[in-house]
């Protein structure tokens, strides 16, 4: 017969030599609990995720500025209203969607703006906040 354990999500632990029908149970009602936690060992609804706005933004080719000559382009954006640098996640994807790892820096005295820096001025490109 399957033991409910007290502490954390109350699971329940099936013996060995535990049937199907003590065992699918079990699974089920571990399943339920592991989803409808609020990450303090009780339970309770789903933490929402809408406190994260997903934000895009155009990185156009015509807007590169040299940085080093032939080598390297910059290319200033300035963030939506109230969000600053230190708060967002920022990943920059090509126009076929492939992740680009370029390097994306803030711009001094400016926590509302971010610089992304290429090797190839001719490169359209999408960023991606999560804020």
């Amino acid at each position: 017969m399957a033991t409910t354990l007290t502490t954390g999500l109350k699971l329940i632990l099936p013996n060995t030599g535990d049937k199907g029908s003590i065992w699918f149970p079990a699974l089920e009602h571990n399943i339920t609990q592991t989803n409808d936690h609020v990450h303090d060992g009780s339970v309770g609804a789903q933490i929402p995720s809408t406190n994260i706005l997903p934000v895009k933004q155009t990185i156009s080719a015509s807007n590169w500025v040299v940085e080093v000559a032939n080598q390297t382009w910059s290319q200033e954006v300035t963030l939506p209203a109230n969000v600053s640098y230190s708060d967002v996640f920022i990943m920059v994807k090509n126009d076929v969607g492939e992740q680009l790892f370029l390097d994306i820096k803030p711009v001094t005295g400016q926590d509302n703006k971010y610089k992304v820096y290429t090797n190839d001025n001719g490169l359209n490109a999408t960023a991606h906040l999560l804020v």
